[in-house]
């Protein structure tokens, strides 16, 4: 065996272990997207490196509850005082936005928005990052993902959600102010019924058949000098203990507008479409068995 190669393969052995050090040690370093970031030292979660929180500094003990049940994918997370956020830099919004929501987020029963501005996320590298000059004169929302309205307990909390990557183009009159607005309200009646749960919000890129050759194609606009991508659908899951048992509803809606007068109950789906078109898997900590679904 030649030095060379002797020396080659000791240098990939040594690489192998050190990222096996990585893996297995009880903390990690995770640098930010933004060259201009702090690195960040956090406990792991069961396999979740937590990003950038912001401004704002995150307790294990919190993000830990979000991740009780395991986080559908571990893709460019970043946490956040109420809820953790994957980004896809591709298409410039989150993968998907989870939150662990208790009465006591929703003991106010009103709370007031006005003034909160719409700000970016500091942590995105800004080759990759959305701004409001992406959505101005677009005709389209800046829908939260983890709700304004899930935080009326506290205004730092709202304001938290005004991040952009917790945000996405929706249509507003009919479905984000709407519809979309109605499922929103009913997660909080839940929490209020049960006293606890988990919400799992995110973008869908569904096939639609092209009638000019019949192939399924998936088609969806970009918006603004960044190209924020508009998604054709939204999802929206809620996982609660009632009585011993842990219940799972699943939402599925078209990202158009949508009748008054036709109800929730219409955009039930199986988890298992959500997962399989958005390549995630929910609650993975928690057998599927265990879990009854609302159907």
């Amino acid at each position: 065996m030649s030095t060379v190669f002797k020396k080659f393969r000791t240098g990939i052995f040594s690489a192998g272990a050190f990222a096996l050090g990585l893996a297995t040690e009880r903390h990690f370093h995770l640098y930010a997207d933004a060259p201009d970031q702090p690195i960040h030292s956090v406990d792991t979660v069961d396999g979740f490196l937590p990003g950038k929180p912001g401004n704002v500094g995150v307790t294990e003990s919190y993000t830990s509850r979000i991740a009780r049940f395991g986080f559908p994918t571990l893709d460019s997370l970043r946490s956040y005082p109420n809820f953790v956020v994957s980004y896809d830099r591709r298409n410039r919004i989150s993968n998907w936005v989870m939150e662990h929501l208790t009465r006591e987020n929703l003991k106010s029963d009103s709370y007031d928005r006005k003034g909160i501005e719409f700000v970016e996320d500091k942590s995105v590298h800004h080759f990759f990052r959305a701004t409001n000059q992406d959505y101005k004169g677009s005709g389209y929302d800046r829908g939260h993902l983890a709700a304004a309205g899930n935080y009326r307990s506290n205004p730092e909390h709202i304001k938290e959600t005004f991040v952009l990557s917790n945000v996405a183009p929706q249509v507003g009159k009919g479905f984000n102010r709407d519809k979309w607005n109605e499922l929103e309200q009913y997660c909080r009646k839940k929490v209020h019924e049960v006293g606890q749960a988990w919400i799992c919000t995110g973008p869908l890129f569904l096939p639609q058949r092209d009638p000019s050759n019949g192939k399924l194609m998936i088609k969806y606009e970009v918006i603004g000098h960044n190209h924020v991508s508009v998604p054709t659908h939204f999802f929206k899951i809620i996982l609660y203990e009632s009585r011993g048992t842990y219940f799972m509803e699943s939402f599925m809606l078209p990202n158009t507008v949508i009748p008054d007068e036709k109800p929730l109950n219409m955009f039930r789906i199986d988890p298992e479409v959500i997962e399989r078109s958005a390549g995630i898997i929910l609650f993975n900590r928690l057998p599927r068995n265990q879990i009854k679904l609302i159907k």
